[in-house]
């Protein structure tokens, strides 16, 4: 059986608000420790809806036969789905990669809920994987995703993504050229032009948290 996930700690109020490092009021005027706690819980909330709610539109996308659980042949299909966007067939090297990559994701999240998954062992596993096991779980799980994706719009070799490579990805995914281009400017944190696959993985996490506005899986 798995637990439910929690949302992720928020960090605690800067000074501005009126709070010591030790916790200690620092005028009159800043909010009551209960003010403060509501606050906390409130943010906790609206955090742990949206990441749940995101998770619940990856489960009805993913689950491609409509049947109400996740099996492995609909992972099969979102890959096969997104190389044929791509004009890859089913039998080239690059649809085979993303394939595997798919299936192994399914692996471990299934190997997490036990079997196939319902909609609730599929948001309370990926929040499980996916957030609290930390950033190395979480690109370890995901990598082989992302980096089967840059295979399929990749064309200079090189396993970085530019702009106009980006925008085959986003095509591939059902994104129009303007919105790529923005969503380009937005992934690309350092600014370089390029995108590695570090900042495609970050991307990805910061959307499930709200966090960014990019949905490079479609």
């Amino acid at each position: 059986m798995t637990r439910a996930f929690r949302a992720p700690r928020t960090h605690g109020l800067p000074d501005r608000f009126g709070v010591s490092a030790q916790g200690t009021p620092a005028d009159l005027a800043s909010p009551t420790s209960t003010q403060r706690k509501h606050g906390k819980r409130k943010r906790n909330l609206m955090t742990e809806t949206l990441v749940k709610s995101r998770l619940e539109k990856r489960f009805e996308k993913w689950d491609l036969d409509g049947n109400g659980v996740l099996e492995r042949s609909d992972f099969e299909g979102e890959a096969g789905k997104i190389a044929s966007a791509f004009g890859k067939s089913p039998n080239s090297p690059e649809a085979e990669s993303l394939k595997n990559a798919f299936t192994g994701l399914y692996d471990y999240l299934a190997g997490q809920g036990q079997g196939s998954l319902t909609r609730q062992q599929f948001v309370d596993v990926s929040g499980q994987v996916l957030f609290q096991s930390g950033e190395a779980t979480f690109n370890r799980v995901l990598g082989p995703v992302v980096r089967g994706i840059i295979g399929l719009c990749d064309e200079s070799g090189d396993g970085r993504i530019d702009g106009k490579e980006f925008a085959a990805w986003m095509k591939g995914v059902g994104v129009g050229q303007a919105e790529a281009a923005e969503a380009f400017r937005k992934v690309d944190t350092d600014g370089d032009g390029t995108l590695t696959e570090e900042e495609l993985l970050a991307a990805i996490r910061e959307y499930h948290f709200g966090r960014l506005e990019v949905e490079l899986l479609g």
